[in-house]
């Protein structure tokens, strides 16, 4: 099977994404992954629903795939990063975020559009962030 079959799933996959289908999303992102089990963008496009979805332990599982695959993709380390917040894991939140910001990602503007701000995050959650992550994940500038 040509792997250009892999990259259509892919493709209709984010337009699933985009209109919010994302059970339709992650069967394309599924059947593109059974066409071409090397595809990285794969496994980061099912992440991400799966991230949406609340689903972190198996959105950590995609990423792991995803950077077995690519070793050099910042969006990867940086949204199973967000993950680790998620689930208060937090060395492994400053490893992976860590990684993102010096493969050049803007690891702060990912942040606050999952969570707004550390305030709200800790708001949220009941818990304080390690001041290596909090002061990470604050824009320059900002309190």
């Amino acid at each position: 099977m040509s792997p250009f079959f892999a990259a259509a799933y892919n493709n209709r996959g984010i337009t699933y994404v985009a209109k919010k289908k994302y059970d339709c999303a992650i069967q394309d992102f599924n059947k593109a992954i059974e066409l071409d089990s090397a595809n990285a963008a794969a496994y980061y496009n099912r992440g991400n629903v799966r991230r949406l979805k609340a689903d972190y332990p198996n959105a950590i599982r995609d990423y792991d795939e995803a950077t077995k695959l690519n070793r050099k993709d910042a969006a990867t380390y940086c949204s199973r990063g967000l993950c680790w917040l998620h689930l208060s894991q937090w060395s492994k939140a400053e490893t992976d975020l860590s990684t993102a910001k010096q493969l050049e990602w803007d690891i702060s503007s990912a942040f606050q559009k999952e969570f707004s701000s550390v305030a709200a995050l800790e708001e949220r959650f009941k818990v304080k962030l390690p001041a290596s992550i909090a002061e990470m994940l604050t824009p320059s500038g900002d309190e």
